[in-house]
C-alpha cells in the first residue's frame, strides 16, 4: 500500500549506508520534496552538486517516483530526467564499468553499486516514456538518450553485456518512443527553428526472403527429406543483429487487460495477413444462440461481438488457447502453460503492438471432448475446422518423421520438453523489422525454461524466413492449392464456411513445418 511505498522511498533515498559520502540532510530534504511533489526545489538542489552525488540522487529519485505515477505530471520531473541522462553521458569516469581481477564489470564507480547500477539506470531510462515534455524538453531528452546509447562507453558496454542487454533494449525503446512523440509534436512544422530529432538509429537486420514450393512442385511437398543425420543446435548469440528494439514480456507478467489486448492484436493481424484465415469466409447466418451466449474467465465476462472473422479468431485464441475448451467450470479455467510461454510487445505508452502465443506440445493422448452447449465454441469450431484440419495432418506426418529419425526428440516429446510456437503477429504500429523479436524471445523463453526442441507451423513465408534465420530445420510442407477442401461460391454461403474458389487459401504457397533444437 501507500505506507509501504513511502517507507521504501524513505529508506532508499535517505539511508546513509546506500552512499556513505553523502550527507543525510539533503537526502532528507529530497525525500520531503518528492513526497510533497515539490520537485522544483529538488532540481535546484541537485543541479550544482558533484557528478557522483547528482547521479546517485537523480537515479534513486527516478526509480522511486515510479511508485507514484502522479508525479509524472509534474513538469519539473522532465528536467530532472534530462539532467540524469546528461550526467550519465557526460561523466564516463564516474559511471564507467569497474573491473575486477576475476572477470567482467561489476559496477559503475563510486555512485553505483553492483546490481543497484542496473536498477538505477533502468529506472532513469524507463521513466522517459511516462513523462510529459514540452517540445524543447522532448528534443533535449531525445538527444541525450540517443547520445547515451550510441556515443558513450557505457552504452557500448550495455550493448555488449549478455545478462544486462535488456537495459539497452529498454533504453532503445525509450528513444523510439521519444522520437515518435517528437515527430508528433513537430509534424507539419516548416523551417521555424524547431529542434529536430536525429536520424533514426540503425534498424535490425532484415530477414532474407523465404521461397516456398508452389502447388505444381509436387516433388517438394510432404516430408523435406532426407532429414539431416543430426539436428543443429541453435546459436542465440548469432541472432543479436536481428534483435528488435522493444522487449517482449511474458503474458503471465502483464495485466489481464493487456492479455486481452494481445489476443485482439493477434486476431486482427491473422484476419488480414494469414493466408488461410483471410481467405476462408464465415457463413452468412450467425448462429441464433450466439447472440445471447456469454463466456466467463479470469479476463472477464463477454459476448461474441460482431459476426466476422476477426471476432472468430479472437474467440479461437481466448476459448481454445488461453482457456480450457473442454472444461464445464464457470469461470473457465485459464491455461497457465500458455500464459507462461506466450509474449507481448508493448510500445512506450504501454499499448500492445505485437504478440506470440506459445505452448507445450503434449503427447497425443485421447483428446478431451469440447464443452457441450457452448455457442461460442461451436461457432469458432465451424470456422477453424478446415484450417486446423490441414495443420493437424501436417503435424501428424512431421511428428512421426521426427520421432523416427531422432530418438532424443521422441524422448523429449514424451517428457513434455517440446515447445510449440503457435501464432505470432503484429499490429500496424510495430515495424516488420522489429517483429522477429517475438520469435527470438519465444525460443529464448523455451530454452531458458529447460525445453529441448520447438516446432513451428510457418503458414506464411515471413514466418518461414524467421525459422530459417533461427537455424531451424524444415520437416514437412503442406500446399494450399492442390485440392479444394471447402465449398466454393462467388459469395458467402448462408450456413457454411466457404471461399471464392474452394481452396483454403488464394496464395499459391503452403505451410512449412519446422523444428528447432535448443540443446
Amino acid at each position: 500500500g501507500r505506507t509501504a511505498k513511502v517507507a521504501r522511498a524513505k529508506l532508499l533515498l535517505c539511508h546513509p549506508s546506500f552512499h556513505p559520502d553523502i550527507d543525510s540532510k539533503p537526502l532528507n530534504k529530497i525525500r520531503r520534496n518528492v513526497m510533497t511533489h515539490n520537485l522544483e526545489e529538488h532540481y535546484q538542489l541537485t543541479r550544482n552538486t558533484s557528478p557522483e552525488r547528482t547521479a546517485y540522487l537523480l537515479a534513486n529519485m527516478c526509480r522511486d517516483v515510479r511508485s507514484h505515477p502522479e508525479l509524472a505530471k509534474n513538469s519539473s520531473l522532465a528536467e530532472i530526467y534530462i539532467r540524469a541522462l546528461e550526467i550519465i553521458r557526460a561523466n564516463p569516469d564516474v559511471l564507467q564499468p569497474e573491473t575486477t581481477p576475476d572477470g567482467p564489470p561489476t559496477g559503475f564507480g563510486p555512485a553505483w553499486y553492483g546490481q543497484k547500477s542496473f536498477d538505477r539506470l533502468y529506472a532513469v531510462s524507463h521513466l522517459g516514456g511516462d513523462l510529459q515534455f514540452t517540445p524543447d524538453q522532448l528534443a533535449s531528452a531525445l538527444r541525450a538518450a540517443h547520445s547515451l546509447l550510441f556515443e558513450t562507453q557505457i552504452g557500448t558496454w550495455f550493448r555488449a553485456s549478455g545478462d544486462r542487454a535488456e537495459v539497452f533494449r529498454e533504453l532503445f525503446g525509450t528513444v523510439l518512443d521519444l522520437q515518435q512523440r517528437c515527430a508528433a509534436l513537430t509534424r507539419g512544422a516548416s523551417g521555424d527553428g524547431t529542434p529536430r530529432m536525429p536520424e533514426r538509429p540503425s534498424t535490425p537486420l532484415a530477414l532474407n526472403h523465404c521461397q516456398y514450393p508452389s502447388s505444381a512442385e509436387t516433388e517438394r511437398h510432404g516430408i523435406q527429406g532426407p532429414l539431416p543425420q543430426e539436428l543443429p543446435i541453435w546459436d542465440r548469440n548469432r541472432l543479436e543483429r536481428y534483435r528488435g528494439r522493444m522487449d517482449a514480456t511474458p503474458l503471465c507478467d502483464i495485466s489481464p487487460e493487456a492479455v486481452l489486448e494481445t489476443v485482439r492484436v493477434v486476431a486482427e493481424s491473422f484476419s488480414q495477413r494469414e493466408p488461410m484465415c483471410r481467405h476462408v469466409r464465415l457463413p452468412v447466418l450467425e448462429p441464433e444462440a450466439l447472440s445471447t451466449a456469454l463466456h466467463s474467465d479470469q479476463f472477464g465476462t463477454d459476448t461474441f461481438g460482431e459476426w466476422d472473422v476477426k471476432s472468430a479468431l479472437t474467440w479461437f485464441v481466448r476459448s481454445f488457447v488461453l482457456t480450457d475448451p473442454s472444461s464445464s467450470e464457470s469461470p473457465v479455467p485459464t491455461n497457465g502453460d500458455v500464459l507462461r510461454f506466450s509474449l507481448a510487445i508493448r510500445d512506450g505508452r504501454g499499448d500492445v503492438v505485437g504478440g506470440a502465443f506459445n505452448e507445450t506440445l503434449l503427447p497425443c493422448n485421447e483428446p478431451k471432448p469440447l464443452r457441450s452447449g457452448d455457442a461460442i465454441i461451436e461457432a469458432v469450431g465451424v470456422y477453424m475446422e478446415p484450417i486446423l484440419s490441414i495443420l493437424a495432418k501436417q503435424d501428424e506426418a512431421a511428428m512421426a518423421a521426427l520421432s523416427m529419425a531422432y530418438p532424443d526428440f521422441q524422448a523429449a516429446y514424451q517428457a513434455g520438453q517440446v515447445g510449440h510456437h503457435f501464432m505470432v503477429a503484429r499490429s500496424e504500429s510495430l515495424p516488420v523489422e522489429d517483429t522477429f523479436e517475438l520469435v527470438i524471445a519465444s525460443m529464448e523463453r523455451f530454452d531458458d525454461l529447460g525445453y529441448q526442441y520447438v516446432v513451428i507451423e510457418a503458414t506464411n513465408q515471413w514466418t518461414g524466413a524467421a525459422c530459417e534465420a533461427l537455424g531451424a530445420t524444415a520437416v514437412h510442407f503442406a500446399p494450399y492449392r492442390t485440392q479444394q477442401v471447402i465449398p466454393s461460391s462467388p459469395e458467402p454461403i448462408i450456413d457454411s464456411v466457404s471461399s471464392s474458389d474452394g481452396y483454403i487459401s488464394d496464395k499459391d504457397s503452403g505451410s512449412m513445418f519446422y523444428v528447432l533444437r535448443l540443446k
